[in-house]
């Protein structure tokens, strides 16, 4: 792996299968998807997307600042029906680390989430994630 890989595919797919396969998450979530749901798909649901990474090299590692956002979207009317999947996916997240085939996270966490109310009357919650990847 060269010094001008980066991070981001494979931070997203390890996003995407620690919350895919949460227990929790699977009992009421109708699905996690990358960049996108499919059309018709009934809420609440999931959708990864949003990434920046910058460089962070030391003299000593490479390594990569990531930031993502984690959305839930909910038809209910009101923040009832999504507020306990922001506690688990905080739960899911902060501050546990994660290893890929090139990448180990150093810092994971929650920086923020925001509760949205679209035009059409959904509810649309962004979870900000912060990663710092080094290069194993």
């Amino acid at each position: 792996m060269s010094q001008d890989g980066y991070a981001t595919w494979e931070a997203q797919v390890a996003l995407y299968e620690l919350l895919k396969n949460d227990p929790l998450l699977q009992n009421g979530i109708n699905g996690v998807f990358d960049g996108a749901a499919p059309d018709n798909t009934a809420s609440p649901y999931m959708v990864i997307d949003s990434w920046l990474e910058r460089r962070n090299n030391t003299l000593n590692t490479v390594g990569r600042e990531l930031t993502c956002n984690v959305n839930i979207w909910s038809s209910y009317e009101g923040l009832k029906e999504s507020s306990p999947y922001i506690s688990r996916v905080y739960q899911i997240l902060n501050h546990q680390s994660i290893v890929t085939t090139n990448w180990v996270s150093s810092v994971m966490r929650i920086d923020d989430a925001q509760a949205l109310v679209e035009a059409n009357g959904d509810r649309h919650i962004v979870i900000q994630v912060y990663l710092r990847m080094e290069l194993r």
